[in-house]
C-alpha cells in the first residue's frame, strides 16, 4: 500500500480539538490542508500454476457414483437426482415417518444433546406442499 491522494479535510472533523464551545474559525481556518485521504492497493502479478491432471471424460458423464460403503461391507450406489411429480409428496411423508425414529435418538442423546426440544416436524411436513417453489429432484 501506498499514499495515493491526500486533500484538504474539514477542520471540524479533523482539526485540533477546539474549545467548549467551538468557535467558528475564520475562512482560513476551516481546513486542514493536505491530509492523507485514500491508498492505493496492488496485488502481486498472477503466476502459472499446474492445472493438475484432467477428469476423463468418462468419468464426468457416469450416472451414478461407485463404490466401498462407509457403513459396511459391499458397495454403496447413488443414483442421479431425477424429477418426480411426487416429490413433495414422497418428502412429506419421510418427514412424518422419521418422527419416532428421531424421538429415539433425542432421548437416546440425553443431556449429551445440545437441544434441549424435540418436535416431530408434523407442521413441515404438512406445509412441504408449499415450501417450494419448483418440484424438488429426488435421488
Amino acid at each position: 500500500m501506498t499514499p495515493a491522494a491526500q486533500s484538504n479535510v474539514p477542520a471540524s472533523l479533523w482539526g485540533a480539538q477546539q474549545s467548549n464551545p467551538p468557535a467558528v474559525p475564520s475562512g482560513t481556518q476551516q481546513l486542514v490542508p493536505d491530509l492523507l485521504t485514500g491508498l492505493a492497493v496492488s496485488a502481486n502479478a498472477p503466476s502459472a500454476q499446474n492445472p493438475g491432471t484432467p477428469i476423463p471424460l468418462a468419468n464426468l458423464l457416469a450416472g451414478g457414483l461407485q463404490g466401498p460403503s462407509p457403513f459396511g461391507s459391499g458397495t454403496a450406489s447413488v443414483n442421479a437426482p431425477a424429477g418426480s411429480s411426487s416429490a413433495v409428496n414422497i418428502i412429506a411423508t419421510t418427514i412424518a415417518s422419521v418422527a419416532a425414529s428421531r424421538t429415539q435418538i433425542f432421548n437416546a442423546l440425553g443431556s449429551a444433546a445440545p437441544v434441549t426440544s424435540n418436535d416431530p416436524m408434523t407442521k413441515f411436513a404438512t406445509d412441504a406442499g408449499s415450501m417450494f417453489a419448483a418440484e424438488p429432484m429426488l435421488v
